[in-house]
């Protein structure tokens, strides 16, 4: 909840504290999943990842890098469709929250092409 913290900050020493703590917890946090063999497509990996892409629009004000992140996490989900449908039905549900952010952030989706990766 620091990003949160990021929000109200009463000053730029206190806001540039906060957000350095709150990037390097994202940061060691999606390690720690990589180290763990946790799949990408897990529900874990994939809100701390969505979570670090809001993180990274609207504290870090690097839209660019939100959705290069965000859309990693997209396009893995897409590539392991019958993965998540099987065992991550949650992923499967968090599918549709990412798609809406990255709409919101302006990206296009080829909805035809997710149906076609599903068949």
């Amino acid at each position: 909840y620091l990003r949160y913290c990021c929000e109200f900050a009463y000053n730029k020493t206190e806001l540039n504290d906060l957000i350095n703590e709150t990037k390097n917890r994202y940061l060691l946090v999606l390690e720690e999943l990589k180290l763990l063999n946790i799949n990408i497509v897990s529900p874990c990996y994939v809100v701390a990842n969505y979570h670090y892409s809001i993180f990274t629009n609207d504290i870090l004000l690097d839209k660019y890098e939100a959705i290069e992140l965000l859309k990693e996490t997209y396009d893995s989900i897409i590539n392991n469709l019958d993965t998540v449908y099987k065992n991550y039905l949650d992923t499967y549900h968090l599918f549709d929250k990412i798609s809406k952010t990255l709409l919101n952030w302006g990206m296009k989706i080829d909805y035809n092409n997710i149906i076609t990766n599903f068949k």
